[in-house]
Order: structure tokens, then C-alpha cells, then sequence
């Protein structure tokens, strides 16, 4: 049985191990798992904790989450001076994918203030956790008065896509292989 839960510090290893697990990188370097918890965990956790939720077994531990900034300039204030310089350690060509991370939610960020990053083990898909989180972190955002939510992936996941579509996401542009979704809550 599949729970949903807020997200509590000891699910850190578990949603970085999930995210891990569920890139589509092709090789996963040392270099590429830091990228990975930087731009698509790190501040969620750290940052914004209050804002996440983790899918758990029957032993509570996290077999998925949904992860989200509530406010996309205060995300990109943090994130600019604490997440982008560690993402330049790494490498100029990490640093620039970390801006235009960024930069591709701004275009939307006035009407959808919100964004999310969700991941779910693949033995957990197709049962409705993606969508139970989905509808955790959705009431979360409502019930702080937040009036829209968006997301990105890659244009050629069309699983992920579907899933947001079903989910009330519509596609608001496809930009250099990147779709971005949004949703008014």
C-alpha cells in the first residue's frame, strides 16, 4: 500500500536516489548525479521542504515525490546566489544549463508562480501515485492562495506528458527540446 506524506529530512538519500534512478541520462557521472541534485533537488529540499510531499511503502520509505517552489522570484533569488556557483564548480556547460533551467520557468512565472519536480520508482507507476501526489501538492498550493503551477520536461517524454495532460496540464511551449506545462489551480 502506497502512502502520501510531507516530505521529512530523513527522505533525503531515498528522493535523491529516486531522481537518480529515474534521469534519462545516458551515463550517470559523478559530475551528472551533482547536476541532477542541484538543479532538480537540492533547493526544493533544503529550501522549500514544506512544499514536498514523498509517496512511501508499507516501511515508510519514499518511492516517489513531488517537489515544488512556491514562488518562482523568490526561488530564483536563492537559487541564483546559493545552487548556480556550486553548478559552476562543476562546469561552465553546467552552470549555462543551470541559467536556462531558470530561465525557462521566468516566461510563465507571473501567471504560474509555482513550479514542480516529481519522480516515481518505475515499479510504482501506473497506480495512481503520480496522481495522488500530484493532488497533495495541488491542495498545498491552493490552500496557500497560489493561482497557478508549472513544469518542465524533455519535448520527447511523452509518457511524462501525458501524465501531466491527464493530470490538467496544458503545454504552453516547446523550446530547445524542453515542453513547459502549466496548470491554473
Amino acid at each position: 500500500m502506497i502512502g502520501i506524506r510531507k516530505y521529512q529530512p530523513k527522505d533525503k538519500e531515498n528522493v535523491r536516489k529516486i531522481l537518480v534512478e529515474t534521469s534519462r541520462l545516458p551515463n550517470e557521472t559523478e559530475t551528472d548525479i551533482k547536476l541532477l541534485q542541484l538543479l532538480y533537488n537540492d533547493y526544493y529540499i533544503e529550501c522549500e521542504p514544506e512544499h514536498c510531499f514523498v509517496a512511501t511503502d508499507e516501511n515508510d520509505e519514499a518511492v516517489g515525490y513531488i517537489i515544488c517552489a512556491m514562488d518562482y522570484k523568490s526561488f530564483r533569488k536563492r537559487f541564483s546566489k546559493f545552487y548556480l556557483p556550486e553548478l559552476k564548480v562543476l562546469g561552465m556547460k553546467y552552470y549555462v544549463q543551470g541559467i536556462m533551467d531558470i530561465m525557462g520557468n521566468a516566461l510563465y512565472a507571473k501567471r504560474y508562480p509555482a513550479h514542480l519536480h516529481i519522480n516515481v520508482l518505475p515499479v510504482c507507476q501506473g497506480k495512481g501515485t503520480g496522481t495522488d501526489l500530484m493532488n497533495a501538492l495541488k491542495d498545498e498550493l491552493r490552500q496557500n492562495g497560489v493561482k497557478g503551477l508549472m513544469l518542465s520536461c524533455a519535448a520527447d517524454n511523452d509518457g511524462a506528458i501525458r501524465f501531466y495532460k491527464r493530470n490538467g496540464f496544458k503545454v504552453m511551449s516547446v523550446i530547445s527540446g524542453g515542453c513547459i506545462m502549466a496548470i491554473n489551480l
